[in-house]
């Protein structure tokens, strides 16, 4: 079967968006992380920027191990097994059981509330469509500020 010239060109160029396409794609299958193979659960945890807190830097705990310290604005990504972990932060008395499941990540948003003229750091579980653009604005944690490190996920780099 013999092909004119207009109908070729006409292929050839049906072919490019096709290409073009598949390029992105690809490229965006790359963006997106896969899940960890070390058979933990990404938690995800970030203070939002706020002039007004800026100086106070609560603490994150996980089963009672201080993990890190977060300042306005910073985050840091937890690499925990499945399972009930207790989380809190600078009050005892605010602290919340979560059950990681495998597969899922978790937002967790800290909010800081001043009583008697001290700051108190709240943990807030967020829903992910929630909790990922608003992580997506936050800088990582300064190096300094991570407590113990065997609780911090190995893609985390911190500043």
């Amino acid at each position: 079967m013999k092909m004119s010239a207009g109908k070729l060109q006409f292929a050839l160029l049906a072919l490019i968006p096709t290409a073009a396409i598949a390029s992105q794609l690809s490229q965006l299958s790359e963006q997106v992380p896969t899940a960890p193979q070390d058979g933990k659960v990404r938690v995800y945890v970030y203070r939002n920027s706020n002039l007004a807190e800026k100086e106070f830097r609560p603490s994150v705990y996980v089963d009672e191990m201080n993990v890190a310290r977060l300042q306005a604005g910073r985050s840091v990504i937890l690499a925990l097994r499945p399972g009930s972990h207790t989380f809190r932060s600078t009050d005892k008395n605010d602290q919340f059981q979560l059950d990681l499941k495998p597969g899922q990540r978790y937002f967790i948003r800290i909010e800081v509330s001043f009583v008697s003229l001290k700051g108190h750091g709240k943990l807030t579980v967020v829903l992910p469509e929630q909790g990922a653009p608003e992580y997506a604005q936050t800088k990582p944690a300064d190096n300094s500020m991570l407590k113990d490190r065997t609780l911090i996920a190995p893609e985390f780099t911190g500043k």
